[in-house]
């Protein structure tokens, strides 16, 4: 189950780099959905004070997860991101990340509603699709590649929909997309509104980054990283 190249995908970066910004030394609430090889947890468990929930749609996968725990009260559960919230963790989190989930689900509005049900006013939800927003209606796309159970139709957004149903519930949207070579990735980051709005906003200007692989492009990729950290230094 480990996936430790994920550790590495320019993503995380920005990611780390805003939950470090966010929240500092300060303990919070963390709800991981998707746990693939746990990478994110043992990462950031030594640099971050945080009380970490991980959710799966495996059992296997979060019996596995569960071995690399390092806190009493944190853990691992099996759980469905387009079911309702348990109601002991609505309103309750600080953070909640969805990296490559939201593309395996039939549509993105329950996702979305489900992350604002889990998190405090004010809370954060960060999601990483692995395929790209589109500027047209949402497409239900199969790829071959991806043939094995449970994974064989990827679901492609159209970029205003998905902004109608985030800026709703979400304020202060950052959205950058990060090609890294192989297919472009999508990261929107968005603060809980204290009250959802009657329609959604504008969409947010999008930061494109081209962050390649191999030695040959190391200065790309320095480039990349030091434009994420200015992002993130503006978040």
């Amino acid at each position: 189950m480990r996936a430790a190249g994920r550790a590495h995908h320019p993503t995380r970066q920005l990611v780390d780099d805003l939950m470090s910004r966010w929240f500092g030394s300060r303990r919070f609430e963390w709800l991981d959905v998707g746990v693939v090889g746990m990478v994110d947890y043992e990462r950031l468990r030594a640099r971050l004070e945080f009380r970490y929930t991980g959710a799966d749609l495996s059992e296997s996968v979060a019996e596995d997860s569960r071995d690399y725990l390092r806190r009493p009260d944190d853990r691992v559960v099996v759980w469905d991101i387009e079911d309702a919230p348990a109601a002991e963790l609505r309103g309750r989190l600080d953070l909640v990340t969805l990296r490559h989930v939201v593309n395996h689900c039939e549509g993105y509005e329950r996702p979305i509603a489900h992350a604002a049900e889990l998190l405090r006013p004010g809370g954060r939800v960060v999601v990483v699709l692995h395929l790209a927003l589109v500027d047209g209606p949402d497409q239900l796309l199969r790829h071959h590649d991806w043939d094995v159970a449970g994974e064989v139709i990827g679901n492609r957004y159209g970029r205003a929909g998905f902004f109608t149903a985030f800026t709703t519930l979400f304020e202060q949207p950052l959205w950058v997309r990060v090609d890294d070579g192989h297919k472009p990735n999508d990261l929107i980051v968005g603060r809980k509104r204290a009250e959802p709005l009657s329609g959604g906003q504008p969409l947010p200007p999008m930061h494109r980054l081209r962050m390649s692989t191999g030695r040959r492009n190391l200065p790309r990729r320095l480039l990349g990283r030091a434009r994420l950290r200015l992002l993130a230094r503006g978040r």
